[in-house]
């Protein structure tokens, strides 16, 4: 099967869309996917477990991390 051209000569086929279905100068190519700087799960756990939490042992104040008083 022949690819079509447009009227400029512009070859529609595979991996070639037609020029109007294309996307825009500067248009991002998923305008309402995923944020900029969005965290994965991974990434939030990782954030979480590695927060300061301040106990008291045997009357002293120390300072851990959640990962170590999970552990």
């Amino acid at each position: 099967m022949q690819p079509e051209a447009n009227d400029d000569g512009y070859q529609v086929g595979y991996k070639r869309p037609p020029r109007d279905s294309q996307f825009r100068k500067g248009q991002s190519g998923n305008p309402k996917g995923r944020k900029r700087g969005a965290k994965n799960m991974a990434t939030l756990l990782t954030e979480a477990l590695d927060r300061k939490v301040t106990l008291t042992h045997q009357g002293e104040r120390r300072t851990f991390s959640k990962r170590e008083v999970i552990i």
